[in-house]
């Protein structure tokens, strides 16, 4: 595939629009301003009914198939907190993008639906899920006065809408990144002060990053990167660098750990959370101020698959997760943090928590991820042509 090179100039129109956006003191970004309270379109008082209703049929589906990203603990605590609440089985499908995306072809191709709700990263449900009309709006099925009520959520306009239409899907979470990793056994972490420092001829060979071609959080990383220190910057850094390129975000937190690669760009919350827990030596790093760093809600975009098989079932997980009791469950088991300003997060690390006063972008931005990012991943896959990973 032939992809001409993007300029700065040109990735910046391109995401024309994208606000950076000022973190309030709850740790969550502000809302865009199509964001608005959801409203049930039953009369007051009948949602009960309507949800005993729903409540009844789960109950004889039996059970409700959620396809989001690999984690072990939400694979446990997620379907054993649903459980817990309606008395119905959780089917948890952990898997890539990839993987999910030609799943849900080929059963669309068979007409033999089997997923029925969806919580995944910006890039799957803007660029796959919601082009090739695999979902549904879910707004006509938020019924709950607990989600629906305005003031829970740190917004202060009510559930977090993220398509153009505020129909189709829900952000339940949000983090700061990227984080910076150093194994504290081979090297200082205060060597580094700036993202430009990466770039010294003593770090080659000697840093690990997911990679910046494929969907997901080196997708983030790479174009942030990209549009905020520039196409110079991400080849000198991705290629001269000669940096471990990784699409396993396990192996990435162990290759740094071990000294192999022993700083990483991009360390995911859960990965440290694992390597703090098995007390191995290392710092998190916030992002320097020359690229201070993006909110995103991990696997935190919640949307509902077309001809659910379990449709009441997934009815009520679309409420469940945005109640404080589900959002306590999902955010967690994935170490992210809740947008609902009833929830403490007291699980979530302090080194991913947005901080007041600092300017995020939002890499979960509409726009963004759905055009920005991905012509940026096809530089990335021109530049890395041929590169292993691993």
């Amino acid at each position: 595939m032939n992809n001409p090179a993007i300029t700065r100039r040109r990735f910046l129109a391109g995401t024309a629009g994208l606000a950076a956006l000022a973190l309030a003191g709850c740790g969550g970004t502000a809302a865009p301003a199509s964001s608005a309270a959801a409203s049930s379109s039953l009369p007051a008082g009948e949602w009960q009914k309507q949800w005993d209703s729903w409540l009844e049929g789960a109950k004889k589906e039996g059970k409700l198939v959620l396809a989001t990203g690999p984690s072990p603990d939400a694979r446990v605590k997620v379907p054993e907190a649903f459980k817990k609440a309606f008395g119905v089985d959780v089917e948890y499908l952990g898997s890539s993008t990839s993987e999910l995306a030609n799943r849900l072809r080929s059963e669309e191709a068979a007409n033999q639906f089997t997923v029925d709700v969806n919580l995944s990263g910006a890039s799957t449900a803007y660029a796959t899920l919601y082009p090739e009309k695999m979902v549904v709006p879910i707004k006509p099925y938020l019924i709950r006065p607990d989600v629906l009520d305005p003031s829970v959520w740190a917004s202060g306009k009510g559930v977090w809408y993220m398509d153009p239409g505020s129909e189709y899907f829900v952000r339940i979470s949000n983090v700061a990144s990227p984080e910076i990793g150093v194994a504290t056994e081979f090297m200082k972490p205060d060597a580094l002060t700036s993202w430009q420092d990466l770039l010294k001829p003593e770090y080659k060979g000697k840093i690990t990053a997911m990679d910046p071609s494929q969907a997901g959080s080196g997708s983030q990383t790479g174009a942030y990167l990209y549009k905020t220190l520039g196409e110079d910057w991400a080849k000198r850094f991705y290629v001269d660098q000669q940096p471990g390129i990784t699409a396993d975000e396990r192996q990435m937190a162990d290759d740094m750990v071990r000294g192999k690669y022993p700083i990483a760009v991009g360390l995911q919350a859960q990965q440290a959370v694992r390597l703090q827990q098995d007390g191995l030596k290392f710092a998190v790093l916030r992002a320097w101020p020359d690229a201070p760093g993006y909110t995103s809600a991990a696997f935190g975009i919640l949307g509902m698959f077309k001809n659910p098989p379990h449709p009441n079932a997934a009815k009520l997980f679309l409420n469940w997760v945005l109640t404080k009791e589900g959002q306590i469950a999902w955010n967690s088991a994935w170490k992210t943090a809740s947008v609902r300003t009833d929830v403490d997060n007291s699980w979530v690390p302090d080194y991913i928590v947005p901080k007041p006063g600092v300017k995020y972008m939002d890499a979960y931005d509409w726009d963004y991820a759905g055009k920005g990012v991905r012509e940026v991943n096809d530089w990335y896959k021109t530049l890395l042509a041929g590169r292993p990973t691993g």
